[in-house]
């Protein structure tokens, strides 16, 4: 019945104040964005790996950035025509950490 007009109810001290905390409305210079970034093998996100990601925190005011940014071999060949769209050869991929590997050590400090 929260919030339905049809069941007025009286406020408890300090939740009007508790109320508004939780509705106001952030400046977007106080706020942190995260932009990630991938490159695949392919197009199909079934059957297709990741074979590079990359991530970065930043806000708008310039303040608290961070930047992450990893190879990953997919263990299978990256199509030429893919190649020619990322840039990323199989020579590049080839020995660096699985996409296992990877997430785990980027993610937290990133989420």
């Amino acid at each position: 019945m929260n919030g339905d007009r049809r069941f007025p109810r009286e406020e408890l001290p300090g939740e009007r104040s508790r109320r508004s905390m939780y509705h106001a409305k952030p400046r977007l210079t106080n706020i942190t964005f995260l932009a990630f970034d991938t490159e695949t093998t392919g197009l199909q996100p079934i059957v297709q790996r990741l074979v590079e990601v990359g991530a970065v925190r930043f806000r708008l005011d310039g303040n608290d950035t961070a930047t992450f940014q990893q190879l990953i071999d997919p263990n299978i060949p990256i199509p030429p025509e893919v190649q020619r769209v990322h840039g990323i050869t199989d020579a590049m991929v080839r020995g660096k950490p699985a996409i296992e590997h990877v997430l785990p050590r980027a993610c937290p400090e990133y989420l």
